[in-house]
Formats: C-alpha cells, structure tokens, sequence
C-alpha cells in the first residue's frame, strides 16, 4: 500500500491519476506566477516615472530597469528591483525549455504521451538531450559556466535515462 510511515498505507487510500492538462496546467503555474510578479514590479516601475529595456549581453538576454525620479537615489531599491526581474523573468524561461526534469520538460513529456503513448517518453527525452545541449554550449560561449554545468548535466541524465529505456537509438 505504500510508505510504512504514512497513514496512506493503513487507510489504503490512493491518489486520484492527474489528466494529461492538469499537469500541465501545475507544471505551468510555476513559471506563469513568476511572469506575473515581473508583470507587478514592471507595472510599479513604471508608474514610479521609471523605464523598462530588454537587453542582450553574450547571448543572455537580462531586464534593465530604471526606477523613477524620486526613487533613483535609493540604491537597494534599484537592486531589490534588478533581482526581482531578472529571476522572475530569466529563471522562468529557462524553467519552461524542455529539458526534464524542468518544467517545460514536464510539458513536453505530457505533450508528447497524448499524442503517442508508446514512444512519447523516448521523444521528449531526445528533445530533452538535445536542448540541453544547445542550451550548454550557448551558456558556455555566453561565459556562463554554472549554466553550462547545469543543462549539460541535465542533458546527459536525460541521455542516460533514454539508454536504459532501450530508446537511445534515434531520435525521431
């Protein structure tokens, strides 16, 4: 019945299985929440006279915001704000790339599954291995190499995860 140490064993009750868009939906929530706060602290920049710029430093996109007149001068409220957007927006794009166990990677797996049940897990894994990769060789040449680290190891788990389902063979 399950883990020894939860009443779940005992009672003998069992989770209902998620659809297909409900996990998509919560593997969505995640990164959309966070696009909202970007939204609320651009939205509060804006009305403080300030400005907003989408700029690109070695391939790496980052938010440049300049708070308003009579808040310019407070430099640890122009630094709360620069790290509220850059995480808020740069972490939840990369979230969203479908490289699992990431959350677009959840989507692109269930994504997958309902279209081909037999081979979605091996397809989204290839998509996975190959993402990864693109993604840590741009970091790489971006000079990023803690994110370089990061989706080369997620691309070889990835990897390693096809080749113990007999799907490392080809990708499509």
């Amino acid at each position: 019945y399950g883990n020894p140490w939860s009443l779940d064993s005992y009672t003998g009750y069992q989770p209902r299985q998620r659809t297909p868009q409900e996990q998509i939906l919560i593997s969505a929530a995640g990164p959309g929440i966070q696009f909202v706060l970007a939204g609320l602290v651009i939205a509060a920049v804006y009305a403080s006279g300030g400005t907003v710029r989408l700029l690109l430093h070695n391939y790496m996109p980052y938010v440049d915001a300049a708070l308003g007149p009579n808040l310019a001068h407070n430099r640890h409220l122009d630094l709360l704000v620069w790290d509220l957007l850059q995480i808020n927006i740069f972490w939840a794009i990369m979230n969203l790339l479908p490289v699992l166990p990431l959350d677009g990677g959840q989507i692109a797996l269930q994504v997958f599954m309902q279209h081909d049940p037999w081979q979605g897990t091996i397809r989204a894994l290839w998509l996975s291995v190959i993402t990864g990769g693109i993604v840590a060789v741009l970091t790489l040449l971006a000079g990023e190499t803690y994110m370089m680290f990061l989706f080369a190891s997620l691309a070889v788990s990835s990897y390693m995860t096809l080749l113990q389902a007999g799907g490392g063979r080809r990708p499509w």
